[in-house]
C-alpha cells in the first residue's frame, strides 16, 4: 500500500472537480473533510463584490477555438466568473494587477498574471488522460488505450527521493503479483530476488537467480544478477534518478515477443531524455538520509548469563548403556553416575578431576563483565545522493545529460555502498524521415563487505552472502567489549583484513531508422552491456593457523551485444489500425574470469603477490600460489513478429510469433517457438454505456494466452564437459568429465511456459480512480534438474536433465486513486493484493522434488 503527498506551494486552491459534486461521492466522507481542513476550497462564489476595476478576457485551446464554461477566479480568493459560449468572460477585480487561476475540464491549469489595461487571450493546453499517455512495450511504443496484455508501469515521480542504492527495492509494494525478496541488507549486495507470479524456477544451477525476469534497459539487454567476485547486485549500478519510467510485462501477450526470456516476465526501463525543441534547463538535487540502526530484543549478559549457564552445566546429564535392561538409561545418583562414567552434572564430571569453567570465576574481574557486541556492531548510518541533470533540445538536436554520485554506509559496522556515474542520452534528427539515438552510460561502484576474507578459492556461490559476524552469536557476554585490550586483540586479524570491492558498467547503444513513406519504418541499432567487478583481499599472517600472510584477486568480465533489425508499419483504414512489426535479433554473451592467490609474502607490509616465491610447499602439502581463468560465450539469432489490431479503439488484437536459436539448447533443440495472442474489449465504448459517462471514463476486458521460455544459464550444460584433471598419467595432465555437468544429453531444451490471463480494467471519476483485477495460470515444463542417475550403468552420476512441471495461478487486485490532483497539491494513493498458488506438478519419477 503506498501513499503520496506532494505540496507544491504555501497555499492550496481547490476547486470541486466535477465528481465532487454532492450526490455522487458523498459517501468518500474522509475528502470532505481534508476540504474543509485546506483553506479556500469549494467552487468561487457566484455572487461578487464591487470592485473599482473590471477586466476582459477570451480563453481558447491550442487551436484557437473558444471554451466555455471555463473558471476565472481571483487567485488566492473564492470569487470567479465562468467563460460565456464564445469563451469570453468579464470578472470585476479590485486592484489593476494580479493573477487568475484559469480551469476547465479536460484541459490543464493555468495561473495568469493580469492588467486591467490589456484584454487577456488565455490559451489551455489539452489534460491528457493516461489512458493516452505513450509508454514503452516491447520494440516499440503505444498508448495505454490502444496497448493489449497484462502491465504494470512505475512513473519516475513514483520512486524518486527514496533512497536506495538497488532499484529493486524500489519496487517492493507497488506491483500487484511481484515479489521482491531481499536476502542482504548489506548496501549494494545481491540477494535480491523479484519475482513474478510466482516461482517459476527449480533454480537447480549455480548462479541462477531464482525466477528473475529479464531487464531490458532502454532497448539492451543487461546482465543481472549478482557478481561472483564481490557480491554486487548488478542492479545497483543503475541510479533510480536516471530512470523516466518502468514496465513490467506479466502476461504471455506482452512479454512472449522475448521469446526463450521471457518467462519469469520482462522489466522495461527508459531513461530520462529530452524532446525536441525544448528550452534548456539544469536541474540540481542534494539528499542528505539518515538509516536508524535496528531496536534488538534486551540482550541477557553478565551474571544472568553466568547463573543461566551455570543452572544448565548443573541439570547436564548423559546416558549409559544398562546391559541387564538392554537400553540407554540416565544416572540417578553421582555414585551411579560414577560407576558407570556417565555425567550426572557436569560439574560432578563423571567422578574424576572436577572441571571448573570460566563461567564459575566470579571474583576475577576479567570475566565480570555484562557486554552487547550488537551495540558495537550496529550504528546509525548516512547516506547521501548528489545529481545534476542538464536537458535541452532545438529544432534537430536534443540532449539529456545526467551526473550522479550516491554514497550509503550501513549500519553494520564495515559495510557501504559508493557510486559515481554519468548518463548521455542524444537524438538526433536531421530530415524529417530520420531520426538517429546515442545512449551512453558509465558507472563506477565499490562497496565495502561484513564478510571480510572472501575470494573465490575460499567460498562456494551460496556462501557469498554477508552475514552478522560470528562474534555477535558466539562470544560470551562476560568477555571485555570494546575499548579494552582484550577485545581490541580479539577482532584485531578482522580489522587488519583488506578487501577492495570494485566494479566497472558501461552501457551504450545507437540506433538509426529512416521512415521510406508514412507509417512504414526501419529501424537499425547496436548495443552492449559490459561489466567487470574487482576484488582484491589481504588477510595477514595473524589470521592463517600455519602464520602465512594470503593475498588473492579476482577479476569478472561480462559482456552482451546486441543487434536489432525492425520493420514497422501503422495504417488507419477508416476507423481500422493496424500496426505490423517484423524484426531480425543477434546476440552473444561472453564471460571472462580471472583468479589468483599467493600466501606466504615476507611481511605483513606485502599485501600482493610478486613474481618470485615458491609454488608449493611440499612439507605441508600446500599451495603457495596458484591461477585460474574462465572464458564462456554462447550466441542466439532470433525472428520475430507482431500484428497489433483495433476498431474504433474497442476491439483490440494482438499477434505475437518468436522463432529463437540458441547455442545453449541440445543439439536435437536448437530452435524454439514462442506464440501469443490477445484480445481486449472496451465495453466502455458503446453507446449502452451512455449512462454511466458521469463518473464511469473507460472499462475494458481483456484475455491473452501464450508460450514463452527459459534458458539455462550455464552456456554448455547440455554438450558433456570435460575438465583437467589433478592427477596425471606418465607424467602428463589428463580430462575426465566435469563432475558438475555430467553425462551429456543432446535432448537439453529450454523451459516452456504456458499461459493465460483474464482482466478486467475500470476507470472512474475523470480518471482519478482505477481498478485493475487480473487471474493467471500458468504452467511450466521442461523444468531443468540435475538427475542421480545409477551410477553402474554410465558411470554418471547425474544427468541435467527436463525433468519437472510447476503450476502457478492467482489472482490481482490494484487500485489506484489520486484523491486530489492539481498542479499546486496532489495526493494519490495505491493499494494492490495478490494472492499466488504454487505446486509442483511432475517429476521425472513421479515423486517429489529431493535435494
Amino acid at each position: 500500500m503506498n501513499f503520496n503527498l506532494k505540496r507544491k506551494c504555501n497555499q492550496a486552491n481547490v476547486t470541486l472537480p466535477k465528481f465532487y459534486r454532492p450526490g455522487i461521492v458523498t459517501h468518500l466522507a474522509i475528502i470532505f473533510t481534508l476540504m474543509v481542513l485546506v483553506p479556500n476550497t469549494g467552487a468561487f462564489a457566484s455572487v461578487l463584490p464591487s470592485s473599482d476595476h473590471v477586466l476582459k478576457g477570451k480563453v481558447v485551446d491550442t487551436k484557437g477555438l473558444a471554451i466555455p464554461g471555463a473558471n476565472v477566479v481571483i487567485d488566492g480568493t473564492m470569487r470567479g466568473v465562468s467563460t460565456l459560449n464564445d469563451g469570453t468572460f468579464t470578472l470585476p477585480v479590485t486592484e489593476s494587477t494580479g493573477f487568475i487561476r484559469v480551469t476547465s475540464v479536460g484541459f490543464l491549469p493555468r495561473r495568469i498574471e493580469y492588467n486591467v489595461n490589456t484584454d487577456l487571450i488565455i490559451r489551455l493546453e489539452d489534460e491528457i488522460s493516461e489512458l493516452d499517455e505513450v509508454r514503452v512495450i516491447a520494440y516499440g511504443e503505444q498508448n495505454k488505450r490502444e496497448s493489449v496484455g497484462s502491465q504494470s508501469s512505475i512513473k519516475a515521480d513514483d520512486i524518486k527521493d527514496i533512497p536506495s542504492p538497488s532499484l529493486a527495492n524500489l519496487l517492493q509494494g507497488k506491483i500487484s503479483g511481484m515479489n521482491v525478496v531481499n536476502m542482504s541488507g548489506s548496501p549494494g549486495g545481491g540477494g535480491i530476488a523479484m519475482i513474478i507470479r510466482g516461482y517459476n524456477s527449480l533454480s537447480s544451477e549455480p548462479g541462477r537467480r531464482l525466477s528473475d525476469p529479464a531487464i531490458i534497459v532502454d532497448g539492451v539487454r543487461i546482465n543481472t544478477g549478482m557478481s561472483e567476485e564481490t557480491g554486487l547486485d548488478f542492479l545497483a549500478e543503475i541510479d533510480p534518478n536516471d530512470i523516466e519510467d518502468i514496465q513490467i510485462l506479466k502476461d504471455a501477450s506482452s512479454a512472449s515477443i522475448y521469446g526463450s526470456e521471457a518467462a519469469n516476465g520482462v522489466i522495461l526501463i527508459t531513461t530520462k531524455k529530452e524532446r525536441l525543441n525544448q528550452k534548456p534547463q539544469i536541474t540540481a538535487s542534494y539528499s542528505q538520509t539518515v538509516s536508524l540502526k535496528p531496536r534488538f530484543n534486551d540482550l541477557m549478559g553478565g551474571n544472568r548469563e553466568r547463573w543461566l549457564r551455570i543452572q544448565a552445566l548443573e541439570n547436564y546429564q548423559s546416558p549409559y548403556y544398562d546391559a541387564e535392561l538392554g537400553t540407554y538409561v540416565y544416572a540417578e545418583s553421582l555414585w551411579d553416575a560414577y560407576k558407570n562414567s556417565a555425567h550426572y552434572t557436569y560439574f560432578w564430571n563423571m567422578g574424576n578431576e572436577a572441571d571448573i569453567p570460566m563461567l564459575q570465576d566470579s571474583l576475577n574481574s576479567f570475566y565480570n563483565n555484562s557486554t552487547n557486541l550488537f551495540d558495537y556492531y550496529f550504528k546509525t548510518a548516512k547516506v547521501s545522493d548528489v545529481n545534476l541533470q542538464i536537458s535541452g533540445g532545438a529544432e534537430n538536436v536534443a540532449y539529456f545529460i545526467g551526473l550522479g554520485y550516491y554514497n550509503e554506509k550501513g549500519i553494520l559496522r564495515n559495510t557501504g555502498f559508493n557510486r559515481m556515474k554519468v548518463l548521455t542520452n542524444l537524438q538526433i534528427k536531421p530530415y524529417e524521415n530520420v531520426e538517429s539515438n546515442i545512449r551512453f552510460y558509465l558507472a563506477r561502484t565499490s562497496r565495502d563487505r561484513s564478510g571480510k576474507g572472501k575470494d573465490r578459492f575460499n567460498y562456494t556461490y551460496d556462501d557469498i552472502l554477508e552475514t552478522i559476524p560470528s562474534e555477535l552469536l558466539t562470544t560470551s557476554t562476560l568477555l571485555p567489549g570494546p575499548g579494552t585490550p582484550a577485545f581490541d586483540a580479539m577482532i584485531e586479524s578482522y580489522e587488519n583484513t583488506i578487501e577492495e570491492n570494485e566494479s566497472y558498467r558501461f552501457r551504450g547503444s545507437y540506433d538509426l531508422s529512416y521512415e521510406f513513406i508514412k507509417g512504414l519504418k526501419l529501424k537499425s541499432s547496436i548495443s552492449a552491456d559490459y561489466s567487470q567487478t574487482n576484488q582484491r583481499l589481504f588477510m595477514p599472517s595473524s589470521m592463517d593457523s600455519d602464520g602465512d600472510t594470503y593475498s588473492s584477486a579476482q577479476i569478472g568480465r561480462n559482456l552482451i551485444w546486441t543487434n536489432e533489425n525492425l520493420l514497422t508499419y501503422r495504417k488507419e483504414v477508416f476507423e481500422h489500425t493496424f500496426d505490423a512489426l517484423l524484426g531480425l535479433s543477434l546476440q552473444a554473451e561472453i564471460k571472462n574470469n580471472l583468479s589468483g592467490f599467493g600466501r606466504r609474502a615476507a611481511s605483513d607490509l606485502i599485501e600482493y603477490v610478486s613474481w618470485n616465491g615458491n609454488v608449493y610447499d611440499s612439507d605441508l602439502s600446500k599451495n603457495l600460489k596458484d591461477f585460474m581463468s574462465d572464458y564462456t560465450k554462447s550466441t542466439m539469432t532470433s525472428y520475430f513478429g507482431r500484428l497489433n489490431y483495433n476498431y474504433k479503439k474497442k476491439y483490440l488484437a494482438s499477434f505475437t510469433l518468436r522463432w529463437d536459436g540458441s547455442s545453449k539448447f541440445g543439439e536435437n533443440n536448437k530452435w524454439a517457438m514462442f506464440p501469443a495472442i490477445g484480445v481486449e474489449y472496451a465495453f466502455s465504448e458503446e453507446s449502452f454505456m451512455d449512462w454511466s459517462k458521469d463518473f464511469f471514463n473507460y472499462g475494458k476486458l481483456r484475455f491473452s494466452w501464450g508460450k514463452s521460455g527459459k534458458q539455462f544459464e550455464s552456456p554448455y550444460l547440455a554438450f558433456g564437459v570435460l575438465e583437467q584433471h589433478s592427477n596425471t598419467f606418465l607424467g602428463n595432465p589428463i580430462v575426465q568429465p566435469e563432475w558438475f555437468y555430467g553425462l551429456i544429453n543432446r535432448n537439453l531444451t529450454w523451459e516452456e511456459t504456458l499461459q493465460y490471463d483474464v482482466g478486467l480494467d475500470l476507470d472512474f471519476f475523470d480518471y482519478r480512480l482505477g481498478i485493475v483485477i487480473d487471474y493467471y495460470n500458468r504452467y511450466t515444463d521442461k523444468l531443468l534438474y540435475r538427475v542421480p542417475l545409477p551410477s553402474n550403468f554410465s558411470g554418471y552420476e547425474y544427468q541435467w536433465q527436463n525433468a519437472y512441471g510447476i503450476r502457478n495461478s492467482g489472482v490481482e487486485f490494484k487500485v489506484d486513486w489520486d484523491i486530489f490532483r492539481r498542479e499546486d497539491f496532489t495526493w494519490s494513493f495505491t493499494f494492490n493484493l495478490a494472492k499466488n498458488w504454487n505446486m509442483l506438478k511432475k517429476s521425472n519419477n513421479s515423486m517429489d522434488l529431493q535435494n
